[in-house]
C-alpha cells in the first residue's frame, strides 16, 4: 500500500512538473530573445538588463509573441522589420556587416606577416665589421675572450657610435 501511494505521488509530481515545462521554456525563450535586443530609449543597454519603461514594454511585446507561439527567429525578424538594424544587439553577419567583422582580423594577420618578413630579411651586423675590442665593464680595459659572440661586440659598437654622435653634436 505504501509503495502504491509513493508511486502515485511520484506520478502526480512528474505530471505537474512536465505540465509546467512549456511555461518554463516560454519564459526562457522570452529571456533569450530579450538578451538579443537593444533598448530603444537610447541608454545603450540590452533589453534584458535595462530597467526603463521602454525596455519593460519591449519585454511585454516579446512575452506576447512567445505566447502566440512564435519562434526566436520570427520574433527577432518582427523587431528587425519594425525598428531596423539598431534593435539587434549583434548585427547580422552577412554582406557589409561581415566585411566589417572580418576587416580587423585580416589587417592583424597581414600586419603580422609583413613584420615577420621584414624582421626575417633584416640582415644582422656581421662580426667582421665589429673591430673594437671587448672591454671589461668595471675597468674598461680590453679583455681577450676566446669566443666573443656578437652580443658582446654590439655593446662596444654602440658605445663607439654614441661617442661619434656626441662628437658630431659638439662641433
Amino acid at each position: 500500500m505504501k509503495d502504491k501511494k509513493l508511486m502515485s505521488m511520484f506520478f502526480i509530481a512528474s505530471v505537474l512538473a512536465l505540465s509546467s515545462l512549456p511555461l518554463v521554456m516560454a519564459l526562457d525563450l522570452g529571456a533569450e530573445v530579450s538578451k538579443e535586443l537593444m533598448c530603444t530609449c537610447g541608454c545603450g543597454k540590452i533589453v534584458y538588463d535595462c530597467l526603463c519603461d521602454t525596455a519593460k514594454d519591449l519585454r511585454a511585446q516579446v512575452d506576447e509573441m512567445v505566447e502566440e507561439g512564435l519562434t526566436k527567429k520570427e520574433i527577432l525578424d518582427r523587431f528587425h522589420d519594425k525598428y531596423g538594424d539598431t534593435i539587434l544587439a549583434t548585427p547580422n553577419k552577412s554582406g557589409l556587416e561581415l566585411v566589417l567583422w572580418l576587416t580587423p582580423v585580416v589587417i592583424a594577420i597581414l600586419g603580422t606577416v609583413v613584420i615577420y618578413r621584414y624582421a626575417k630579411n633584416k640582415a644582422p651586423i656581421p662580426d667582421r665589421l665589429v673591430t673594437f675590442p671587448i672591454r671589461d665593464v668595471a675597468t674598461r680595459e680590453p679583455v681577450v675572450v676566446e669566443s666573443a659572440g656578437p652580443e658582446t661586440s654590439y655593446d662596444d659598437l654602440f658605445d663607439e657610435e654614441y661617442r661619434k654622435f656626441k662628437e658630431k653634436r659638439k662641433s
